[in-house]
């Protein structure tokens, strides 16, 4: 039996396909019926739940305006398809600060850039909604979902360690340039022909990743490494589609509804990529650390356990299961996010030629006649490219409600009255695509971020994935390897595509927990050496 079956046999504690044939129309009407009880059940609950709030008295007296939501459902209805479009139309008619209900819980979306760099900054804020659901997936463990003491000592311990073992330095530089270098490899035996670069920049970056915290990189054609990003890949689709359940966690007991299959299918994904890392974990216990030059050569496993030697057993917070958890955060933070802003770059370089030649005539003016790569050092001398970098990671509004946060105690934001406990979002799809803050919010344009002498700035209405206390773990990692894989990239190829395609998957982004465009084909045909 496959690992998938094994789990979905644990999950639903019955397997119908070993029921006998003749069962089959007994087995279906047994479970309309369970359909059914589920369903009056979940109705009941959540009147109770809705009752219990309305006597209680618990409504929040100068909550931020906002749509009038249902009973029970609050503003579930009114969010469609892409919530932070949707909101931002709200923040049109209600002001920048704006109240919702998830179900009963409140919700609060900032639009105005420094009300979200005061909120964000504000210790109170740091905490992560505990949902029932949330508990379930999480556990309060890793670092992105995690609150509290253990999210300070655990942020704190990887940010030293990401930067003792080589945010900035050169053998980092240079892991990253060796799947520069066979990324592009792989690229020119397209030979200018359409294709998905999807899986190819998954696997690359993801093996930049696998430098830092397993020590090593994987062949590009290792099934297993391929599984692992398939599953990463798989996880966060399944939490965009598994945002209703936060607010209704009843809705994955439902038999007749989709997200009972969906929560099974996230379940799986968690399961194997545990293992996953849970073996390399085991490996590292056993394996002799390496030596060059005299000294052990580390990585983010092995510093964690040589942390975990300093604790003390009986209080300590490194444990497995807490390591797991953080390997877990550092792939989808560094892995997906900075695959999709690649994906990014060559739909928008595609359909704005005029910046892309602008930015071939930088490089070749930095490169000349050398046949090399892009470095780290060259970048102060690719101002528009790094500018293009940037107007790219804007338009693609990677995170475009950001992670939630939630407050500890009650407080106010722009005088309004915010219960603890609250959903605090930042919109940041709302605020790289205002005019009130970019000369041409739906174009790529580097100059938004060039200032009058030519030097690259940063403006304030620029969030990029976060801001504040709780900003992305891994955000010097991505900004060198989406640098180098760019300014790489677009330097050794022309990108084209189809103009409709591609403008197509520019109108429907999906705006989730994280916005990777929908599948399409791209031409990379070669022009440097």
């Amino acid at each position: 039996m496959s690992l998938r079956e094994e789990i979905l046999t644990e999950l639903h504690r019955y397997n119908q396909e070993q029921l006998p044939t003749s069962a089959f129309s007994l087995y279906e009407l047994k479970m309309a019926s369970l359909s059914i009880f589920f369903l009056v059940c979940a109705a009941v609950l959540l009147v109770i739940s809705y009752l219990r709030k309305l006597l209680s008295g618990s409504t929040t007296k100068n909550f931020p305006p906002g749509p009038r939501g249902l009973p029970i459902l609050g503003n579930l209805h009114q969010m469609g398809k892409q919530p932070s479009r949707t909101i931002r139309d709200m923040s049109k008619i209600y002001g920048p600060t704006v109240g919702l209900h998830l179900g009963s819980t409140p919700m609060v979306v900032l639009h105005d850039p420094a009300t979200v760099r005061k909120v964000y900054n504000d210790e109170n804020v740091t905490g992560r909604p505990q949902t029932q659901i949330l508990n379930f997936f999480f556990k309060n463990r890793g670092i992105v979902m995690a609150e509290g003491q253990l999210w300070k000592e655990h942020r704190r311990f990887a940010l030293s360690t990401l930067r003792n073992l080589g945010m900035g330095k050169s053998w980092l530089e240079d892991a990253i340039l060796d799947e520069v270098q066979e990324i592009i490899e792989q690229f020119r035996t397209r030979e200018g022909a359409p294709f998905d670069a999807r899986r190819h920049l998954t696997l690359a970056v993801s093996n930049v990743v696998c430098a830092l915290v397993f020590g090593r990189r994987f062949d590009h054609n290792d099934k297993r490494f391929i599984r692992l990003c398939n599953m990463f890949a798989d996880y966060m689709a399944l939490v965009n589609s598994l945002l209703p359940v936060q607010a209704f966690p009843i809705l994955k007991d439902i038999p007749c509804l989709k997200y009972q299959k969906l929560f099974d299918e996230f379940m799986v994904s968690i399961k194997e990529i545990g293992g996953f890392t849970n073996e390399m974990i085991e490996e590292h216990k056993t394996k002799v650390p390496e030596a060059k030059n005299g000294m052990i050569k580390q990585d983010y496993i092995t510093a964690y356990m040589e942390e975990k030697k300093k604790q003390d057993p009986n209080t300590t917070t490194f444990d497995d299961e807490q390591l797991m958890f953080s390997i877990v955060n550092l792939f989808t933070g560094g892995t997906e996010s900075s695959a999709s802003t690649l994906l990014w770059g060559m739909i928008h370089l595609a359909r704005f030629p005029d910046v892309q030649q602008k930015i071939h005539k930088e490089i070749d003016a930095v490169l000349g006649g050398e046949k090399r790569l892009v470095i780290l050092s060259d970048r102060g001398q690719l101002r528009y490219t790094d500018a293009a970098l940037q107007d790219v990671q804007r338009l693609a509004a990677m995170a475009p409600l950001s992670l939630p946060h939630s407050n500890f105690e009650a407080m106010e934001i722009d005088g309004y009255n915010i219960p603890a406990r609250s959903f605090i979002h930042q919109n940041i799809f709302s605020l790289h695509y205002d005019e009130k803050y970019w000369a041409k919010p739906n174009e790529l344009y580097p100059e938004h971020f060039l200032d009058e002498n030519g030097d690259v700035m940063s403006p304030a209405a620029f969030m990029s994935l976060s801001v504040g206390k709780r900003s992305c773990l891994g955000e010097a990692l991505a900004k060198m390897e989406t640098f180098l894989f760019f300014s790489n990239i677009v330097g050794s190829f022309r990108i084209t595509g189809n103009k409709e395609e591609l403008d197509r998957v520019t109108r429907n982004m999906t705006l989730g927990i994280l916005n990777s465009p929908l599948p399409f084909d791209i031409q990379l045909i070669p022009r440097r050496w």
